[in-house]
């Protein structure tokens, strides 16, 4: 099996201003551009976040999707991440790179909408495979 960190989660920081100054191009999803909505503002430091997720494999990398805001089940990772983005990928790889994704494994750190019983079903029935990731590794 052929080893490859695929998953790449994390948080935009910044001023609520420059977030949603950048190009869009940037930050273009299904779900359109950046909004205030899908942005989480802290009262204390008066920044703000936003989710994003990514994939890469080498020199190739994903789209990025801002996930809409209040999506916290596994139902709506699969939904809104792993099917419109973690598929088309893997079979990019597949048609490009002549890798199978049932070779590659799947690198995501251990939260509970990423080891729930669907989205661990849901790996299982497309052939991908899982490294452990204990959760705040670095």
């Amino acid at each position: 099996m052929l080893t490859v960190p695929l998953i790449i989660e994390g948080r935009l920081y910044g001023p609520i201003n420059h977030l949603l100054k950048l190009e869009s191009n940037q930050l273009k999803s299904e779900y359109g551009i950046l909004h205030k909505k899908n942005m989480t503002i802290n009262n204390h430091s008066g920044r703000c976040s936003v989710m994003i997720w990514g994939v890469f494999c080498g020199l190739f990398q994903s789209q990025i999707i801002i996930p809409p805001p209040g999506q916290q089940k596994a139902q709506d990772l699969i939904h809104n991440i792993c099917e419109p983005g973690l598929l088309p990928f893997l079979k990019y790889l597949n048609k490009n790179m002549a890798i199978n994704p049932e070779e590659l494994i799947l690198m995501e750190y251990c939260s509970l909408i990423h080891s729930a019983q669907v989205s661990e079903a849901w790996k299982q029935n497309h052939g991908i495979g899982k490294l452990q990731w204990p959760s705040n590794s670095p």
